[in-house]
């Protein structure tokens, strides 16, 4: 499943990316479904994290996955999913300064399991809302309106 969209923030891209590089702080910006994100190898190519999902339907569930994070330039960072119920799905995320601040553009090919496909809608339906909204927040968070 690809998705993409852009969005432009008032933020510059240095101050969005250094909030977006603090994965153990991501939470505070979707709290009610990321839980925890721990980094668990860090070196110069590569940071790799374990995420914690709860996700709150008609039942509770919580999915851990594991992601592969790269820096490939100033304005493209890149993850991959590692292992988990998304595992081989990528994220794109390409910073480009503008007169008003950054044009960020996310590209997703969401993989899901099989048993997770009936999912597929739901996510499609509110993947740009749910990115727009953290999205917004880390904007103010580097504007410190948070």
């Amino acid at each position: 499943m690809l998705l993409e969209f852009t969005i432009n923030l008032s933020s510059s891209p240095d101050k969005l990316k250094r909030i977006i590089l603090d994965y153990e702080k991501l939470p505070m910006f979707l709290p009610d479904q990321l839980k925890k994100i721990e980094i668990i190898k860090k070196d110069e190519q590569e940071v790799v994290t374990e995420e914690t999902f709860l996700f709150s339907t008609i039942f509770k569930k919580t999915i851990q996955q594991k992601s592969s994070h790269k820096i490939l330039s100033d304005e493209h960072f890149h993850t991959d999913i590692i292992e988990g119920i998304t595992k081989d799905s990528t994220l794109d995320i390409f910073f480009v300064s503008i007169d008003t601040g950054t044009k960020l553009t996310i590209k997703a090919n969401l993989k899901l399991g099989f048993k997770y496909k009936i999912f597929q809608p739901i996510i499609k339906k509110y993947y740009k809302m749910i990115l727009t909204g953290i999205l917004y927040k880390i904007n103010n968070k580097a504007l410190d309106r948070i």
